[in-house]
């Protein structure tokens, strides 16, 4: 009886952690976002889920399974525009959700709860991931949670729940096609050495019926080409070389980055294409030791037992700098899993404050 009485506190301060959080969450937040999240709750509302993409949304189809129990929710249109800001009530709950995952984490890496429950409160804590959903109002955490368990149920072999995991952070939100890599690295090995036939069938069957099922309504109402819309020009909705990312174009190029358009050319090339190209040069340098040790497994024919620490650095570190400047969450998961240096990443933290502080400056009219 005595070992459950810690897990009781910490469930206990979660739970009165959260009660806090709601009473101190305002009733402001990125207004153009806000404004937009309301937009498609009341089109949702007044027209149904399958025809949300008349209102201009550019989001996946996942988020909007969230907007419609929150439509759902407040009843009429005048409410859900008043209280949009109680999306954040939502979204904090992943934030949760993904702290006690790297608590879960942290404790099968180092077998002390105590400690495990001390880095999950680190995150669950930290003023520079929660501004980004309390006070700016963004659902990034969602993203970054699915992400996360989807690393950790694949990291523990789970390789079909994994795969669904990143199935609905692909519906969430496209930038999650940049982590694939990263969870290819775990779950290919375990599918070729592990899988027979029958689980080849069962895997893609699973993933295609959650896919379809997800489409359902788009299907429907005859807009699944607009959901395609959405999803596959994304990339393009942005044409500014760097959305206060503060990256490497800050090195190369003078001047408001968010006025220089991507499709500048030098050198007979956009900044674009130069800017995948950097991309893809650098991740496949980063990649290159674990896909050696991926490939040697292969071949050895066992499933690859890759260091999961080095991953979550790799893939929320350096592929989170290909973003926006809003991403703490990913970046503080992987650092509170493991045992890093709460000094050296408060410097990071302090980084990222202060990236932010000078975003708002410009901001400013």
């Amino acid at each position: 009886m005595n070992n459950r009485i810690p897990y009781f506190i910490y469930g206990s301060f979660l739970i009165l952690l959260y009660i806090v959080y709601l009473w101190f969450t305002p009733t402001y937040g990125h207004e153009y976002d806000l404004w937009r999240f309301g937009d498609w709750a009341v089109q949702i509302h007044n027209s149904g889920l399958g025809e949300v993409y008349l209102s201009g949304t550019g989001y996946p189809p996942l988020y909007h399974y969230i907007l419609t129990v929150f439509a759902w929710a407040k009843g009429d249109s005048e409410a859900i525009y008043v209280q949009i800001y109680q999306l954040k009530y939502i979204t904090l709950v992943f934030d949760f959700i993904a702290g006690l995952v790297i608590c879960a984490l942290a404790y099968r890496h180092a077998q002390n709860f105590q400690n495990a429950a001390i880095k999950s409160l680190f995150y669950m804590l930290n003023l520079f991931v929660l501004y980004n959903t309390i006070i700016w109002g963004q659902v990034d955490s969602i993203l970054a949670c699915l992400i996360f368990i989807s690393f950790y149920t694949a990291y523990r072999s789970q390789t079909t729940l994994a795969a669904i995991l990143f199935l609905l952070a692909l519906n969430f939100k496209i930038q999650a096609i940049v982590f694939m890599p990263f969870i290819a690295l775990i779950t290919i090995p375990q599918i070729f050495v592990k899988f027979k036939i029958r689980d080849y069938v069962v895997f893609t069957a699973v993933l295609a019926i959650i896919q379809i099922i997800i489409l359902i309504p788009f299907i429907n109402s005859g807009h699944v080409d607009m959901v395609m819309d959405a999803v596959f020009t994304s990339a393009d909705r942005h044409i500014s070389v760097s959305l206060n990312a503060y990256n490497v174009w800050e090195l190369l190029l003078q001047g408001d980055l968010i006025s220089i358009q991507d499709s500048n050319e030098f050198m007979m090339l956009t900044y674009k294409q130069w800017g995948l190209m950097m991309f893809f040069a650098f991740s496949v340098i980063a990649l290159l030791p674990l896909c050696r040790q991926v490939i040697h497994d292969l071949k050895a024919r066992k499933a690859s037992e890759l260091d999961l620490e080095k991953l979550l650095i790799t893939g929320f570190f350096i592929r989170t700098t290909f973003l926006l400047p809003e991403y703490p969450n990913a970046r503080a998961i992987c650092s509170y899993s493991f045992n890093f240096s709460y000094h050296l990443f408060s410097i990071v933290q302090k980084a990222h404050l202060e990236n932010r502080s000078f975003h708002c400056l410009l901001s400013k009219p």
